[in-house]
């Protein structure tokens, strides 16, 4: 049996434990997630790798932590993918309270385990407490410190992708400059963004934050230098989304030339034509940003 394998068996045991000290039969169990009490049974005897959605399924359901289940099995240390996925929920349901039992887990864990993920993922419940409690400036300073643990890395990972995406608002463009000048070129981003298109969505909000990042400049060039980088990325012949923003470009650029009326129809019309490809729920929710970036336009010279 492999560390993984025990791993697995412990926690399927822990799991099974709680399910029978609450008096909840497999059967009841299996009918609420959806599943088979086969898969419960494997699951129970480590016979199955969990899926992430699985094992936070069964968490909520039989009402326990990931700290209870880290204490009672052997698992040494959750995934990075498991504690983002903790993380971002809590922040999601605004639960203070889980955010910083996250955020004292992962400091505990940084010290013992010495894992630059586990301090990232620390400052990130660091900040969103500090939004939640609608402290700005604290949410700026944590943001700021966040992203300086990046600059210094010559390639991104999706996660590290989707941490300085959730924090490129707090960060002035120049800095940002530093970042994006080594890591999006086309040896930093093209083989690795195009490999799957969760790992391109993640890109996808990156730019598209640079781009509102640029505009809050007020300058130009900034703002042309964006628009140059969304252009020539390389994306999948399925991302619609993307290649919108490659064609808003362009109405951007006219109204840089002074073409405000032709730059402002030519967005209307992208988005128009989008919305037979793009789901009207996240078309509505860009298109409102859009327009407001084409407003703000006015103050880049």
């Amino acid at each position: 049996m492999t560390g993984i394998d025990a791993e697995l068996k412990a926690i399927g045991e822990y799991l099974d434990s709680v399910r029978q000290a609450k008096h909840i039969s497999r059967a009841q169990l299996a009918r609420h997630l959806g599943w088979s009490e086969k898969t419960l049974q494997r699951i129970a005897l480590g016979d199955v790798d969990m899926k992430l959605s699985q094992f936070l399924s069964i968490m909520s359901y039989l009402n326990v932590t990931l700290h209870d289940v880290v204490s009672h099995s052997s698992m040494p240390l959750p995934s990075a993918a498991v504690m983002e996925t903790l993380c971002l929920r809590a922040g999601a349901q605004h639960d203070d309270v889980a955010l910083a039992q996250l955020q004292h887990q992962l400091e505990a864990y940084f010290n013992q385990y010495h894992l630059p993920w586990a301090h990232h993922y620390a400052l990130f419940c660091q900040l969103m407490l500090a939004e939640l409690a609608h402290d700005d400036a604290k949410a700026t300073r944590i943001a700021r410190l966040l992203f300086s643990q990046y600059v210094d890395y010559d390639r991104l990972t999706t996660g590290d992708f989707r941490m300085v995406t959730r924090v490129v608002g707090y960060i002035p463009y120049d800095q940002l400059r530093v970042l994006f000048s080594r890591v999006l070129s086309p040896a930093g981003d093209a083989g690795w963004s195009n490999t799957t298109a969760q790992a391109e969505a993640v890109l996808d909000t990156f730019y598209v934050s640079l781009l509102d990042s640029a505009v809050a400049t007020g300058k130009a060039s900034a703002v042309r230098e964006v628009t140059t980088l969304i252009r020539n990325r390389v994306v999948l012949g399925s991302n619609y989304y993307f290649r919108m923003y490659k064609r808003i470009c362009d109405g951007i650029e006219l109204v840089l030339d002074g073409h405000t009326g032709e730059g402002e129809h030519l967005l209307e019309q992208v988005l128009t034509a989008a919305g037979v490809f793009i789901p009207a729920r996240v078309l509505d929710n860009d298109a409102q940003g859009l327009r407001k970036l084409f407003t703000e336009l006015a103050n880049v010279h």
